[in-house]
């Protein structure tokens, strides 16, 4: 491996392409995520760990004062050390448990409050607080930095509609 290549495997480039193939939504009365990892070699690697998570970015409080916490809802490792040569295609199926966090704001539309008004107002808000994602991390030896792939999720299940996008 030459100098180059040295320094491109560190940094995670090069070395290996991840595709992440999951639905556009997840049911979160079901409490799992699913879908296929597929890996492609541009190099010869090993793969030390291929591991994949639910996140939501939820923005908290108001006007100036909002920040963005992110919150990991499940996680998983899919496998863990194996070798994959240069040119080669791998595929993986997984199936993550997660926890789906409730909210204030949720369970007073649970609560089904009495004014359909301030329901509908408060499902918008909710739908703009947070933000789910995805992701798949294949984390590869002598990389600084894991090679990844997200997409961005809805989480579904209340006969209320979606309520976050």
């Amino acid at each position: 491996m030459g100098f180059l290549d040295k320094i491109k495997q560190a940094a995670g480039i090069g070395g290996v392409k991840v595709i992440l193939d999951i639905p556009t939504s997840y049911d979160k009365e079901k409490s799992q995520f699913t879908g296929k990892i597929s890996l492609i070699a541009k190099t010869d690697q090993h793969i030390k760990k291929l591991h994949v998570e639910l996140q939501e970015n939820r923005l908290e409080g108001y006007n100036e004062n909002t920040t963005t916490k992110e919150y990991v809802l499940g996680n998983g490792v899919v496998k863990e050390n194996f070798d994959i040569k240069a040119g080669e295609a791998l595929d993986f199926d997984f199936e993550v448990p997660f926890t789906f966090k409730s909210y204030e704001l949720d369970r007073k539309i649970e609560e089904k409050i009495e004014s359909s008004l301030t329901r509908k107002l408060n499902e918008v808000a909710d739908k703009e607080r947070s933000k789910f994602t995805v992701t798949v991390f294949a984390d590869q030896e002598g990389s600084l930095m894991p090679s990844t792939d997200s997409k961005s999720v809805k989480l579904t299940g209340s006969e209320k509609g979606n309520l976050s996008e």
